[in-house]
């Protein structure tokens, strides 16, 4: 006679190892809002196997969301304190940025500016926003191109993008969404809607 044994299933699985999941990233990050934790204890907890969680783990940490210390050659995870968000806010009309800045400072965020498509790519890759105002028309490097080099990239294909543009036709709407952006806002904007 013998004897079957039905298999736990232990680990939820992602489709991929080279895409991420904004949702892990968020389940991640809500466990860890209140306590620190071991990359294996926050797989157990969340029901991921370890290696997706390091994975996530690691992208927070270079995104400057979390960080962690090593105790007995552990390494245990906790949220940075008191981090406000970088915001890049990228236009070649310095009154716009001024502007923009103005509506979004309320102390809660980190207002971050660049005023070409080359500054703005630069100050993606040393400061690591988390979100992006973008102009569309820029000279040399336009919205649409930063926005191109930003989907070719694994490290910055997931900050959200918000475009900020004259441009407001229904046309350049749908290339915003197709080339990547979250939202598309037309100027002249509301600073309540932004």
């Amino acid at each position: 006679m013998s004897i079957r044994v039905k298999k736990k299933e232990t680990s939820k699985t992602v489709t991929r190892m080279d895409e991420t999941n904004p949702s892990i990233q968020q389940e991640i990050l809500n466990y860890l809002n209140n306590k620190k934790a071991s990359a294996s204890t926050i797989a157990k907890e969340l029901g991921y196997n370890r290696v997706t969680i390091t994975k996530y783990l690691e992208i927070l940490r270079a995104q400057q969301i979390i960080n962690y210390t090593e105790i007995a050659k552990a390494k245990v995870w906790f949220l940075t304190q008191n981090k406000k968000p970088n915001i890049l806010v990228v236009d070649d009309e310095r009154h716009v940025v001024k502007l923009i800045k103005l509506s979004l400072q309320k102390g809660f965020y980190n207002i971050l500016e660049a005023y070409s498509g080359e500054e703005a790519l630069e100050n993606i890759q040393k400061q690591h926003p988390q979100l992006i105002i973008l102009d569309l028309m820029m000279p040399e490097i336009s919205g649409y191109e930063v926005l191109q080099k930003l989907q070719e990239n694994e490290e910055t294909k997931k900050i959200p993008v918000i475009i900020l543009s004259a441009k407001g036709q229904l046309p350049d709407k749908v290339k915003s969404y197709q080339s990547g952006a979250l939202h598309h806002i037309t100027k002249p904007f509301d600073p309540l809607e932004l």
